[in-house]
């Protein structure tokens, strides 16, 4: 459900660089990452995870999903990390700010990999940072949890009505 991720992408924090973003413009901006999120994912707990990473690495910064290094993104990994995703060369999809359903695709890959190799969200966000490894990530996995709650509450409420 649309509805569902995009309210709770409404409910973050939104990036250094746009706090005087436009309400309206905000949300029609978001509401174009939440499709990508959900016609890419199938399941609650990965749009979660989809969230939690686009949130963790660019702070769904405007800039970023225009396909610039947004502000506070160190160097975008060189040069080579696009998107709000912040995905490398390896997911074509990345270089084209316009194909965000691509990118969500390639994140999920990225985190789903991960996933199998290292046997949970906590672990699969170290192998979607590093591209390897399994290192714990707590804060990530934090986040996901948190996120997935507030994406069920929302949805409950959506059916209700």
């Amino acid at each position: 459900m649309v509805g569902a991720i995009l309210a709770v992408l409404l409910s973050l924090t939104p990036a250094a660089e746009d706090v005087a973003e436009v309400a309206e413009m905000r949300a029609d901006r978001l509401r174009q990452v939440a499709e990508a999120i959900d016609a890419a994912t199938g399941d609650e707990a990965t749009q979660a995870a989809l969230i939690s990473a686009a949130w963790s690495e660019t702070r769904l910064a405007a800039s970023a999903q225009r396909g610039e290094c947004p502000a506070g993104a160190g160097d975008c990994d060189k040069g080579r990390a696009k998107g709000v995703w912040q995905l490398h060369p390896w997911c074509k999809a990345s270089m084209q700010p316009s194909d965000l359903v691509g990118q969500a695709v390639c994140a999920r890959k990225a985190l789903r990999g991960p996933l199998a190799r290292c046997g949970s969200w906590e672990r699969a966000f170290g192998g979607y940072a590093s591209g390897h490894g399994c290192k714990p990530w707590p804060e990530r996995e934090r986040r996901r949890t948190n996120y997935l709650s507030k994406l069920r509450a929302h949805k409950a409420r959506l059916r209700s009505h």
